[in-house]
């Protein structure tokens, strides 16, 4: 994925913004930091899709926004405006960026063979990642402390371009406990949205039958936490 976001990675939306989010993440109401992180995940995203193109197959544009309508309204604190895209990239991954940005590479959705079921649980296993603030905390974490190590006050740092290897970021895992809280999340979004609740087990068992030199999927699940750990704790929130 480095080569897919090298080019990214060297501009990173607007240093204004930027600044403006880090400033209402500390000192603005909620509103204001939610509203903030947006125009940083829109920026973010804006970028990215200037480097790959959107996938525009009738069938996968229809099945992203049948399940990612569906999975949205089941969320209960409606404030964050998500949207979803499918990239053509040779890379297997799926990542959210702040504010409900949500990326899925076109071979992660051949790999579901069309399941709506299975694509549901990758949808919204990466919504768990925005709704819980991980995304925003990866970012808050790599970007933004980096430049406030510097001390500088808040005028100066909302007046810099700042600058970060996106590709590096979006390659940093969540924490074991953070993939753990994303896929209790992604289930029960699943199940709130009338999709099989077995869809993530099969998901799962799927990867985990997968040869052990697959490397174009070992590289994006090898940031996650072991499949039997998965399996096991989804195999207990879903019998609830």
């Amino acid at each position: 994925m480095a080569g897919f976001f090298f080019n990214l990675g060297r501009t990173v939306g607007s240093g204004l913004r930027q600044g403006k989010w880090i400033f209402h993440s500390f000192t603005g109401t909620e509103q204001d930091a939610l509203l903030a992180e947006f125009e940083l995940g829109r920026d973010l995203a804006a970028q990215l899709l200037q480097q790959t193109p959107a996938v525009s197959s009738p069938a996968s544009v229809a099945l992203l926004a049948e399940v990612g309508l569906r999975l949205v309204a089941r969320v209960k604190d409606q404030r964050r405006q998500f949207r979803f895209h499918i990239v053509q990239a040779p890379e297997v991954n799926a990542f959210a960026l702040p504010g409900g940005f949500v990326f899925v590479t076109r071979p992660l959705v051949d790999f579901c063979e069309g399941d709506a079921h299975e694509f549901a649980f990758i949808l919204g296993h990466e919504m768990g990642h925005v709704l819980h603030g991980h995304a925003m905390d990866r970012i808050m974490n790599n970007l933004v402390l980096g430049a406030a190590g510097r001390v500088l006050p808040i005028g100066g740092l909302a007046g810099q371009v700042l600058r970060a290897p996106l590709a590096e970021l979006l390659h940093k895992a969540y924490s074991r406990d953070q993939e753990l809280d994303a896929d209790d999340l992604g289930a029960r979004l699943l199940v709130s949205a009338g999709y099989d609740r077995g869809a993530p087990l099969r998901l799962l068992r799927k990867l985990q039958m997968l040869p052990a030199d697959n490397t174009a999927l070992a590289s994006y699940f090898s940031t996650h936490p072991p499949f039997e750990v998965r399996i096991g704790r989804l195999k207990r929130l879903l019998r609830t």
